[in-house]
Protein backbone atom coordinates (compact mmCIF):
# COMPACT_ATOMS: atom_id res chain seq x y z
CA UNK A 1 0.00 0.00 0.00
CA UNK A 2 1.25 3.46 -0.86
CA UNK A 3 2.19 5.61 2.11
CA UNK A 4 2.81 9.29 2.45
CA UNK A 5 1.06 12.47 3.40
CA UNK A 6 -2.68 12.26 3.89
CA UNK A 7 -4.60 14.11 1.19
CA UNK A 8 -6.16 17.29 2.55
CA UNK A 9 -9.94 17.59 2.41
CA UNK A 10 -11.18 21.10 1.63
CA UNK A 11 -14.56 22.73 1.37
CA UNK A 12 -15.13 24.11 -2.17
CA UNK A 13 -14.24 27.70 -1.21
CA UNK A 14 -11.17 26.68 0.78
CA UNK A 15 -9.90 24.65 -2.17
CA UNK A 16 -10.34 27.55 -4.59
CA UNK A 17 -8.77 29.89 -2.06
CA UNK A 18 -5.64 27.75 -1.79
CA UNK A 19 -5.36 27.34 -5.55
CA UNK A 20 -6.06 30.97 -6.45
CA UNK A 21 -3.34 33.25 -7.74
CA UNK A 22 -5.68 36.13 -8.58
CA UNK A 23 -5.23 39.58 -7.16
CA UNK A 24 -7.32 41.56 -4.77
CA UNK A 25 -8.64 45.09 -4.44
CA UNK A 26 -8.58 45.09 -0.67
CA UNK A 27 -5.16 43.89 0.46
CA UNK A 28 -3.88 45.60 3.60
CA UNK A 29 -0.50 45.09 5.24
CA UNK A 30 -0.34 47.48 8.13
CA UNK A 31 -1.82 48.11 11.54
CA UNK A 32 -4.16 46.08 13.62
CA UNK A 33 -6.65 48.76 14.64
CA UNK A 34 -7.37 51.11 17.49
CA UNK A 35 -9.58 49.02 19.77
CA UNK A 36 -7.08 46.41 20.96
CA UNK A 37 -4.41 44.10 19.58
CA UNK A 38 -6.11 41.19 17.80
CA UNK A 39 -5.91 37.88 19.57
CA UNK A 40 -4.66 36.05 16.50
CA UNK A 41 -2.82 38.81 14.66
CA UNK A 42 -5.30 39.03 11.80
CA UNK A 43 -4.61 41.84 9.36
CA UNK A 44 -7.41 44.14 8.32
CA UNK A 45 -9.69 43.08 5.48
CA UNK A 46 -8.04 39.70 5.14
CA UNK A 47 -8.66 36.10 6.04
CA UNK A 48 -6.86 35.02 9.19
CA UNK A 49 -7.67 31.41 8.43
CA UNK A 50 -9.29 29.29 5.77
CA UNK A 51 -8.51 25.75 6.86
CA UNK A 52 -9.10 22.34 5.40
CA UNK A 53 -11.21 19.80 7.28
CA UNK A 54 -8.92 18.93 10.19
CA UNK A 55 -9.06 16.52 13.09
CA UNK A 56 -9.74 18.57 16.19
CA UNK A 57 -11.03 17.41 19.60
CA UNK A 58 -14.21 19.25 20.48
CA UNK A 59 -12.76 20.11 23.87
CA UNK A 60 -9.95 21.98 22.17
CA UNK A 61 -12.38 23.77 19.85
CA UNK A 62 -14.37 24.80 22.93
CA UNK A 63 -11.19 26.30 24.43
CA UNK A 64 -10.43 28.21 21.22
CA UNK A 65 -13.93 29.71 21.30
CA UNK A 66 -14.04 30.60 25.00
CA UNK A 67 -10.46 31.74 25.61
CA UNK A 68 -8.44 31.34 22.40
CA UNK A 69 -8.18 32.82 18.92
CA UNK A 70 -11.87 32.23 18.16
CA UNK A 71 -13.08 34.03 21.27
CA UNK A 72 -16.32 35.83 20.44
CA UNK A 73 -19.06 37.75 22.18
CA UNK A 74 -21.82 36.27 20.00
CA UNK A 75 -22.08 32.56 19.15
CA UNK A 76 -24.58 31.83 16.35
CA UNK A 77 -25.45 28.12 16.08
CA UNK A 78 -27.42 26.80 13.13
CA UNK A 79 -30.38 24.46 13.61
CA UNK A 80 -28.37 21.27 13.15
CA UNK A 81 -25.90 22.38 15.77
CA UNK A 82 -28.73 22.28 18.31
CA UNK A 83 -30.54 19.18 17.07
CA UNK A 84 -27.58 16.93 16.12
CA UNK A 85 -25.61 15.13 18.85
CA UNK A 86 -23.03 17.29 20.62
CA UNK A 87 -20.98 16.77 23.79
CA UNK A 88 -22.52 18.60 26.72
CA UNK A 89 -19.14 20.09 27.70
CA UNK A 90 -19.09 21.99 24.43
CA UNK A 91 -22.00 24.15 25.59
CA UNK A 92 -20.39 25.11 28.87
CA UNK A 93 -19.96 28.69 27.76
CA UNK A 94 -21.55 30.08 30.89
CA UNK A 95 -21.53 33.85 31.03
CA UNK A 96 -18.55 34.20 28.68
CA UNK A 97 -20.59 34.84 25.56
CA UNK A 98 -24.11 35.18 24.23
CA UNK A 99 -25.80 32.37 22.33
CA UNK A 100 -27.50 34.17 19.48
CA UNK A 101 -30.09 33.14 16.91
CA UNK A 102 -31.20 34.53 13.61
CA UNK A 103 -34.98 34.91 13.42
CA UNK A 104 -35.23 32.20 10.77
CA UNK A 105 -33.51 29.66 13.03
CA UNK A 106 -36.25 29.75 15.68
CA UNK A 107 -39.06 28.14 13.58
CA UNK A 108 -36.62 25.44 12.49
CA UNK A 109 -35.99 24.57 16.14
CA UNK A 110 -39.67 23.89 16.87
CA UNK A 111 -39.41 20.14 16.25
CA UNK A 112 -36.46 19.84 18.63
CA UNK A 113 -38.18 22.02 21.24
CA UNK A 114 -41.23 19.74 21.12
CA UNK A 115 -39.14 16.57 21.15
CA UNK A 116 -35.46 16.94 22.12
CA UNK A 117 -34.27 13.78 20.38
CA UNK A 118 -30.64 14.88 20.91
CA UNK A 119 -28.91 17.15 23.40
CA UNK A 120 -31.59 16.87 26.05
CA UNK A 121 -29.33 18.72 28.47
CA UNK A 122 -29.96 21.88 26.42
CA UNK A 123 -33.70 21.42 26.83
CA UNK A 124 -33.36 22.29 30.51
CA UNK A 125 -32.83 25.97 29.69
CA UNK A 126 -32.77 26.85 25.98
CA UNK A 127 -36.53 26.61 25.20
CA UNK A 128 -37.22 28.62 28.34
CA UNK A 129 -34.82 31.35 27.22
CA UNK A 130 -36.32 31.41 23.73
CA UNK A 131 -39.84 31.78 25.13
CA UNK A 132 -38.71 34.65 27.34
CA UNK A 133 -37.16 36.40 24.35
CA UNK A 134 -40.24 35.96 22.18
CA UNK A 135 -42.51 37.30 24.93
CA UNK A 136 -40.72 40.66 24.92
CA UNK A 137 -41.88 43.64 22.90
CA UNK A 138 -39.29 44.94 20.49
CA UNK A 139 -38.80 48.21 18.64
CA UNK A 140 -38.09 48.13 14.89
CA UNK A 141 -34.60 49.53 15.48
CA UNK A 142 -33.76 47.23 18.40
CA UNK A 143 -31.07 44.73 17.40
CA UNK A 144 -32.21 41.81 19.52
CA UNK A 145 -34.21 40.52 22.47
CA UNK A 146 -32.25 39.00 25.30
CA UNK A 147 -33.00 36.54 28.10
CA UNK A 148 -30.65 35.46 30.90
CA UNK A 149 -31.40 32.08 32.45
CA UNK A 150 -29.77 29.43 34.61
CA UNK A 151 -29.19 25.98 33.19
CA UNK A 152 -27.95 22.75 34.71
CA UNK A 153 -24.54 21.36 33.82
CA UNK A 154 -24.19 18.17 35.82
CA UNK A 155 -24.73 19.20 39.41
CA UNK A 156 -23.87 22.84 38.71
CA UNK A 157 -25.97 25.76 37.57
CA UNK A 158 -24.55 27.85 34.74
CA UNK A 159 -25.72 31.29 33.58
CA UNK A 160 -26.64 31.52 29.91
CA UNK A 161 -27.41 34.61 27.88
CA UNK A 162 -29.60 34.02 24.83
CA UNK A 163 -30.52 36.58 22.17
CA UNK A 164 -32.85 36.46 19.16
CA UNK A 165 -31.88 39.03 16.56
CA UNK A 166 -34.30 41.38 14.87
CA UNK A 167 -33.85 41.43 11.08
CA UNK A 168 -35.90 44.63 10.75
CA UNK A 169 -33.16 46.55 12.56
CA UNK A 170 -30.65 45.69 9.85
CA UNK A 171 -32.77 46.63 6.84
CA UNK A 172 -31.70 50.32 6.93
CA UNK A 173 -28.10 49.15 6.66
CA UNK A 174 -27.88 47.15 3.44
CA UNK A 175 -29.00 43.81 4.85
CA UNK A 176 -31.46 43.02 2.06
CA UNK A 177 -28.93 43.81 -0.68
CA UNK A 178 -26.44 41.20 0.46
CA UNK A 179 -29.13 38.70 1.34
CA UNK A 180 -30.39 38.96 -2.24
CA UNK A 181 -26.90 38.49 -3.69
CA UNK A 182 -26.21 35.42 -1.58
CA UNK A 183 -29.69 34.10 -2.32
CA UNK A 184 -29.13 34.30 -6.07
CA UNK A 185 -26.66 31.45 -5.78
CA UNK A 186 -29.50 29.23 -4.62
CA UNK A 187 -32.22 30.68 -6.83
CA UNK A 188 -30.20 30.09 -9.99
CA UNK A 189 -30.80 26.35 -9.56
CA UNK A 190 -34.53 26.75 -10.17
CA UNK A 191 -33.97 29.27 -12.98
CA UNK A 192 -31.67 26.83 -14.78
CA UNK A 193 -34.10 23.96 -14.21
CA UNK A 194 -37.00 25.91 -15.74
CA UNK A 195 -34.93 27.02 -18.75
CA UNK A 196 -33.55 23.52 -19.28
CA UNK A 197 -37.02 21.99 -19.10
CA UNK A 198 -38.26 24.43 -21.74
CA UNK A 199 -35.29 23.62 -23.95
CA UNK A 200 -35.89 19.86 -23.63
CA UNK A 201 -39.67 20.26 -23.97
CA UNK A 202 -40.05 18.09 -20.87
CA UNK A 203 -39.10 18.23 -17.18
CA UNK A 204 -35.33 17.99 -16.85
CA UNK A 205 -33.96 15.10 -14.83
CA UNK A 206 -31.77 15.62 -11.77
CA UNK A 207 -28.80 14.25 -13.67
CA UNK A 208 -29.35 16.71 -16.53
CA UNK A 209 -29.68 19.61 -14.11
CA UNK A 210 -26.52 18.62 -12.25
CA UNK A 211 -24.62 18.39 -15.53
CA UNK A 212 -25.75 21.87 -16.56
CA UNK A 213 -24.92 23.40 -13.19
CA UNK A 214 -21.51 21.70 -13.07
CA UNK A 215 -20.71 23.15 -16.49
CA UNK A 216 -22.00 26.69 -16.06
CA UNK A 217 -21.72 27.37 -12.33
CA UNK A 218 -18.59 25.60 -11.08
CA UNK A 219 -17.77 26.28 -7.47
CA UNK A 220 -21.33 26.53 -6.20
CA UNK A 221 -23.16 23.97 -8.31
CA UNK A 222 -24.00 22.00 -5.16
CA UNK A 223 -25.60 25.06 -3.57
CA UNK A 224 -27.57 25.80 -6.75
CA UNK A 225 -28.83 22.22 -6.91
CA UNK A 226 -29.88 22.43 -3.28
CA UNK A 227 -31.68 25.67 -4.11
CA UNK A 228 -33.69 23.84 -6.77
CA UNK A 229 -34.51 20.90 -4.48
CA UNK A 230 -35.68 23.17 -1.66
CA UNK A 231 -37.33 25.84 -3.79
CA UNK A 232 -40.50 27.15 -2.16
CA UNK A 233 -39.79 25.69 1.27
CA UNK A 234 -40.33 27.82 4.38
CA UNK A 235 -37.12 29.46 5.58
CA UNK A 236 -35.61 28.93 2.13
CA UNK A 237 -32.88 31.48 2.93
CA UNK A 238 -32.27 30.35 6.52
CA UNK A 239 -28.57 29.65 5.82
CA UNK A 240 -28.05 33.05 4.27
CA UNK A 241 -29.97 34.84 7.01
CA UNK A 242 -27.87 33.11 9.65
CA UNK A 243 -24.63 34.31 8.07
CA UNK A 244 -25.97 37.79 7.40
CA UNK A 245 -27.35 38.22 10.91
CA UNK A 246 -24.12 37.09 12.57
CA UNK A 247 -21.94 39.42 10.50
CA UNK A 248 -24.26 42.42 10.76
CA UNK A 249 -24.59 41.93 14.52
CA UNK A 250 -20.80 41.90 14.82
CA UNK A 251 -20.54 45.15 12.85
CA UNK A 252 -23.42 46.85 14.67
CA UNK A 253 -22.18 45.91 18.14
CA UNK A 254 -18.48 46.15 17.23
CA UNK A 255 -17.89 42.79 18.82
CA UNK A 256 -16.66 39.45 17.53
CA UNK A 257 -19.17 36.89 16.29
CA UNK A 258 -18.85 33.22 15.40
CA UNK A 259 -21.14 30.96 13.38
CA UNK A 260 -21.30 27.29 14.37
CA UNK A 261 -22.59 25.02 11.64
CA UNK A 262 -22.71 21.48 10.37
CA UNK A 263 -23.68 22.65 6.89
CA UNK A 264 -20.97 23.22 4.26
CA UNK A 265 -23.28 25.66 2.46
CA UNK A 266 -23.31 27.98 5.48
CA UNK A 267 -19.50 27.93 5.52
CA UNK A 268 -19.39 28.71 1.78
CA UNK A 269 -21.84 31.59 2.02
CA UNK A 270 -19.91 33.08 4.93
CA UNK A 271 -16.72 33.14 2.85
CA UNK A 272 -18.57 34.59 -0.14
CA UNK A 273 -20.04 37.38 1.99
CA UNK A 274 -16.56 38.34 3.21
CA UNK A 275 -15.47 38.84 -0.39
CA UNK A 276 -18.53 40.91 -1.30
CA UNK A 277 -18.21 43.19 1.72
CA UNK A 278 -14.49 43.74 1.22
CA UNK A 279 -14.71 44.61 -2.48
CA UNK A 280 -17.69 46.94 -1.96
CA UNK A 281 -15.95 48.64 0.95
CA UNK A 282 -12.92 49.33 -1.25
CA UNK A 283 -15.20 50.80 -3.95
CA UNK A 284 -16.97 52.98 -1.37
CA UNK A 285 -13.67 54.27 0.00
CA UNK A 286 -12.43 55.15 -3.48
CA UNK A 287 -15.70 56.91 -4.28
CA UNK A 288 -15.46 58.96 -1.11
CA UNK A 289 -11.84 59.87 -1.84
CA UNK A 290 -12.55 60.92 -5.45
CA UNK A 291 -15.44 63.07 -4.24
CA UNK A 292 -13.38 64.85 -1.59
CA UNK A 293 -10.04 64.97 -3.44
CA UNK A 294 -10.83 65.01 -7.19
CA UNK A 295 -7.48 66.57 -8.10
CA UNK A 296 -5.64 63.58 -6.65
CA UNK A 297 -7.00 61.24 -9.32
CA UNK A 298 -6.62 60.96 -13.06
CA UNK A 299 -9.76 59.26 -14.32
CA UNK A 300 -9.58 57.68 -17.76
CA UNK A 301 -12.53 57.78 -20.15
CA UNK A 302 -13.25 54.33 -21.64
CA UNK A 303 -15.71 53.59 -24.45
CA UNK A 304 -17.88 50.60 -23.56
CA UNK A 305 -18.82 49.48 -27.09
CA UNK A 306 -15.52 47.70 -27.89
CA UNK A 307 -15.70 45.68 -24.68
CA UNK A 308 -18.43 43.06 -24.36
CA UNK A 309 -18.36 42.93 -20.56
CA UNK A 310 -18.47 46.71 -20.24
CA UNK A 311 -21.28 46.99 -22.77
CA UNK A 312 -23.30 44.38 -20.89
CA UNK A 313 -22.58 45.92 -17.49
CA UNK A 314 -22.99 49.64 -18.22
CA UNK A 315 -25.66 51.63 -20.04
CA UNK A 316 -23.22 54.50 -20.72
CA UNK A 317 -21.35 54.83 -24.00
CA UNK A 318 -18.35 56.05 -22.00
CA UNK A 319 -17.42 55.27 -18.42
CA UNK A 320 -14.53 56.36 -16.21
CA UNK A 321 -11.95 54.05 -14.76
CA UNK A 322 -8.92 54.28 -12.56
CA UNK A 323 -6.25 51.69 -11.81
CA UNK A 324 -4.56 51.96 -8.43
CA UNK A 325 -1.47 50.11 -7.19
CA UNK A 326 -1.32 48.53 -3.80
CA UNK A 327 0.56 51.46 -2.28
CA UNK A 328 -2.23 53.92 -3.14
CA UNK A 329 -4.85 51.57 -1.73
CA UNK A 330 -2.95 51.69 1.53
CA UNK A 331 -3.09 55.50 1.57
CA UNK A 332 -6.86 55.43 1.02
CA UNK A 333 -7.42 53.22 4.04
CA UNK A 334 -8.48 55.07 7.20
CA UNK A 335 -5.50 55.26 9.54
CA UNK A 336 -7.73 54.73 12.56
CA UNK A 337 -10.15 51.85 12.40
CA UNK A 338 -11.83 49.31 14.62
CA UNK A 339 -11.20 45.66 13.69
CA UNK A 340 -14.13 43.28 13.94
CA UNK A 341 -13.27 39.59 13.83
CA UNK A 342 -15.88 37.21 12.47
CA UNK A 343 -15.54 33.44 12.27
CA UNK A 344 -17.35 30.44 10.86
CA UNK A 345 -16.68 26.95 12.20
CA UNK A 346 -17.89 23.93 10.24
CA UNK A 347 -18.00 20.62 12.11
CA UNK A 348 -18.37 17.42 10.13
CA UNK A 349 -18.22 13.69 10.79
CA UNK A 350 -19.25 12.80 14.38
CA UNK A 351 -18.57 13.94 17.92
CA UNK A 352 -15.96 11.23 18.50
CA UNK A 353 -13.88 12.04 15.42
CA UNK A 354 -14.95 15.52 14.30
CA UNK A 355 -13.57 17.20 11.19
CA UNK A 356 -13.35 20.94 11.67
CA UNK A 357 -13.01 23.71 9.08
CA UNK A 358 -12.47 27.31 10.17
CA UNK A 359 -12.77 30.59 8.33
CA UNK A 360 -11.83 33.82 10.07
CA UNK A 361 -11.92 37.32 8.64
CA UNK A 362 -11.13 40.81 9.91
CA UNK A 363 -13.78 43.34 8.98
CA UNK A 364 -13.82 46.88 10.37
CA UNK A 365 -16.52 48.95 11.99
CA UNK A 366 -16.03 51.77 9.49
CA UNK A 367 -17.80 49.58 6.92
CA UNK A 368 -21.06 50.80 8.41
CA UNK A 369 -20.76 53.95 6.30
CA UNK A 370 -20.78 51.83 3.16
CA UNK A 371 -23.70 49.75 4.40
CA UNK A 372 -25.78 52.86 5.04
CA UNK A 373 -25.13 53.98 1.46
CA UNK A 374 -26.20 50.53 0.22
CA UNK A 375 -29.57 50.95 1.91
CA UNK A 376 -29.99 54.56 0.82
CA UNK A 377 -29.26 53.86 -2.86
CA UNK A 378 -30.76 50.39 -3.25
CA UNK A 379 -27.43 48.57 -3.46
CA UNK A 380 -24.94 51.07 -4.90
CA UNK A 381 -21.44 51.54 -3.49
CA UNK A 382 -21.62 55.34 -3.52
CA UNK A 383 -24.05 58.24 -3.39
CA UNK A 384 -21.51 60.77 -4.66
CA UNK A 385 -22.03 60.59 -8.43
CA UNK A 386 -25.77 60.77 -8.97
CA UNK A 387 -27.01 57.62 -10.69
CA UNK A 388 -23.49 56.42 -11.42
CA UNK A 389 -21.95 53.72 -9.24
CA UNK A 390 -18.39 52.66 -8.44
CA UNK A 391 -17.53 49.01 -8.96
CA UNK A 392 -14.33 47.25 -7.94
CA UNK A 393 -12.22 44.75 -9.82
CA UNK A 394 -8.60 43.97 -10.58
CA UNK A 395 -6.23 44.17 -13.54
CA UNK A 396 -2.82 42.63 -14.08
CA UNK A 397 -0.12 45.07 -15.20
CA UNK A 398 3.44 43.85 -15.79
CA UNK A 399 2.78 40.69 -13.82
CA UNK A 400 1.37 42.54 -10.83
CA UNK A 401 -2.27 42.85 -9.83
CA UNK A 402 -3.70 46.34 -9.41
CA UNK A 403 -7.06 47.51 -8.11
CA UNK A 404 -9.47 48.59 -10.85
CA UNK A 405 -12.43 50.88 -10.23
CA UNK A 406 -15.07 51.83 -12.81
CA UNK A 407 -17.61 54.64 -12.53
CA UNK A 408 -20.77 54.62 -14.62
CA UNK A 409 -24.49 53.87 -14.85
CA UNK A 410 -24.95 50.15 -14.42
CA UNK A 411 -27.51 48.04 -16.22
CA UNK A 412 -30.06 46.39 -13.95
CA UNK A 413 -31.78 43.03 -14.17
CA UNK A 414 -34.42 41.14 -12.23
CA UNK A 415 -34.30 37.46 -11.33
CA UNK A 416 -36.87 35.74 -9.13
CA UNK A 417 -38.20 39.11 -8.00
CA UNK A 418 -34.79 40.46 -7.02
CA UNK A 419 -33.42 43.46 -8.89
CA UNK A 420 -29.64 43.83 -8.95
CA UNK A 421 -27.08 45.31 -11.28
CA UNK A 422 -25.74 43.00 -13.98
CA UNK A 423 -22.24 43.48 -12.57
CA UNK A 424 -23.41 42.34 -9.15
CA UNK A 425 -25.24 39.44 -10.76
CA UNK A 426 -22.05 38.41 -12.55
CA UNK A 427 -20.14 38.62 -9.30
CA UNK A 428 -22.74 36.58 -7.44
CA UNK A 429 -22.59 33.91 -10.13
CA UNK A 430 -18.78 33.77 -10.15
CA UNK A 431 -16.64 31.43 -8.07
CA UNK A 432 -13.54 33.57 -8.62
CA UNK A 433 -11.55 34.34 -5.49
CA UNK A 434 -11.17 38.10 -4.99
CA UNK A 435 -9.61 38.12 -1.53
CA UNK A 436 -6.59 35.83 -1.70
CA UNK A 437 -4.47 37.03 1.19
CA UNK A 438 -4.06 34.86 4.26
CA UNK A 439 -2.56 37.44 6.57
CA UNK A 440 -1.70 35.44 9.63
CA UNK A 441 0.69 32.67 10.55
CA UNK A 442 -0.15 29.51 8.65
CA UNK A 443 -1.10 27.73 11.84
CA UNK A 444 -3.08 30.53 13.44
CA UNK A 445 -5.61 27.84 14.32
CA UNK A 446 -3.63 25.26 16.29
CA UNK A 447 -5.44 21.92 15.99
CA UNK A 448 -3.45 20.08 18.62
CA UNK A 449 -5.13 19.29 21.92
CA UNK A 450 -3.76 21.08 24.92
Amino acid sequence: METGKKKLNFTPFARRFRESTSGTVVEQDHEFGKRRPPVAGMHRLAFGAVTEKRDMPLGHLHDLITSGVLQSTFIFPDTCFISAPMLDKFWRFGGRCLIAFAESTIPELSAWIDNPFNNKYLHDWLPRAIRQCLAQNIRPDQLFRRADVLGAYGTELQPYGVVICNNAAYLPHGYQHYLDLLGLRKLIGNVVYQALSVKLNRPATEAELKQDLNKNFPGFERLAFKGWKEYGKPNYFADEELVMTAVFTALAMEREALVLTRDTDVFEQFCNLMQMLSADYAAWRVGESIHHQPDFYSLKAVATSPHKLLKEGFSDDVIQEIVLPHEVMQILSPREFTPIHVHCVLIGNNTDEPKVSISSFCLEAEMKGMLNVKAETGGMNTNRFGTRDVSAGSREINGRMHALFMIGNQRMMTMEGRTVSKLNMTRAMSSRITVTQLKAPERMIDTSAR
